[in-house]
């Protein structure tokens, strides 16, 4: 007599992404995209070559998504449903969002996104830190709104008590760890490894890493990760990091530059703080930061996080979700990871026997 048994099935790999079949086949990522939807502009050979890589490779579109963007791209935008989409925001001031550099821009990408959309995308405030969040909860309920994204949070946020079994929720950054919602983020890691590679071409050797120790706890100490992995991977000298409590204060800043002797420096906010000091950025002193404005290309070299790009991408999230009507908890909440991008700028320069990267 046969008998039956039984195996653990064997987990099938994930199929790759369009910048992973971008950076395979040596094309850029717009090439590969365009490939994938048929845009007759594509050469007959490179787009047969890329579906065919794309197909033994076992990608497969989301049939949703691709319909959904196919008739924004016909038509420019969807015509609008009237549905409301609130950004939520914990900052200490109610409009501090129109003018925090990076919240700025998440909100502004999320807003043309939700217009192509079909969808109108509304600020609430919910009181610095959330303290007010059961109030805006409520208001939330009360007009109907299924869906919101959390703008990035202070690192001590209170409890945001909203609805969460009706409510479809997008968090940009890493922060925002309460409940498990689908997360949007900076590849913060990468961004400080690919920093610090760059400086380290750029012939500098000793490189420091200075930071707010709310950001750095913020994050949940992602670019201390990836500064102390960078050392190891990378070289250089090892100094000790820098954590300031604000950044307001040039004399602590002074000191640690006069204890380690920095060739280079990889922070935020702290490139004003070395312009008060007379730093001379980059005769003295390079500087690389880890989030370019849109408004600061061309000025500083670093990591543009492209926080539009971040924003735009939570809205396409947050409309998935509300187009299955997913609006509460994921049971496999997600996280999307965004690299950002090196720019040269004038804060750095080619160290004196190293040839250009």
């Amino acid at each position: 007599m046969k008998t039956s048994s039984t195996s653990t099935p064997r987990m099938q790999p994930m199929p790759p992404t369009t910048r992973e079949l971008a950076a395979a086949l040596g094309v850029s990522h717009n090439t590969v995209a365009r490939a994938l939807r048929n845009d007759p502009e594509i050469a007959l050979a490179t787009k047969n070559r890329i579906l065919k890589a794309a197909g033994e490779a076992g990608y497969r579109m989301n049939p949703l998504v691709s319909a959904l963007m196919n008739r924004v791209r016909r038509r420019g935008k969807l015509e609008s449903s009237g549905e409301v989409i609130g950004f939520l925001t914990s900052y200490t001031r109610e409009d501090r969002w129109r003018t925090h550099p990076s919240l700025s821009e998440h909100y502004r990408g999320a807003h043309t996104r939700a217009e192509e959309l079909g969808f109108q995308l509304e600020p609430f405030w919910l009181g610095t830190g959330g303290v007010d969040s059961a109030r805006v909860g409520r208001v939330l309920r009360a007009r109907g709104i299924r869906g919101a994204i959390i703008g990035p949070v202070l690192a001590d946020y209170h409890p945001f008590r909203l609805d969460w079994d009706h409510l479809a929720v997008v968090a940009i950054g890493a922060g925002f760890r309460q409940v498990p919602v689908h997360r949007i983020t900076h590849h913060q890691t990468t961004g400080m490894q690919t920093c610090y590679a760059h400086l380290r071409q750029f012939g500098y050797k000793r490189i420091g890493f200075v930071s707010h120790l709310s950001d750095d706890s913020r994050i949940h100490h992602l670019w201390r990760a990836g500064y102390l992995a960078a050392q190891q991977v990378h070289g250089g000298d090892r100094l000790e990091i820098f954590f300031t409590g604000s950044y307001e204060e040039p004399e602590p800043v002074r000191s640690w530059l006069k204890r380690e002797k920095p060739d280079a420096v990889i922070g935020t906010w702290v490139h004003p703080l070395l312009q008060e000091l007379h730093v001379r950025i980059p005769e003295r002193l390079g500087f690389a930061s880890l989030d370019i404005m849109t408004a600061q290309l061309g000025q500083l070299a670093g990591i543009w996080q492209d926080n539009e790009r971040i924003g735009a991408v939570a809205m396409d999230l947050l409309a998935g979700q509300i187009y299955r009507n997913e609006t509460s908890l994921p049971k496999a909440p997600t996280l999307t990871h965004m690299e950002g991008t090196w720019m040269d700028g004038p804060t750095v320069r080619r160290q004196p026997g190293k040839r250009s990267p």
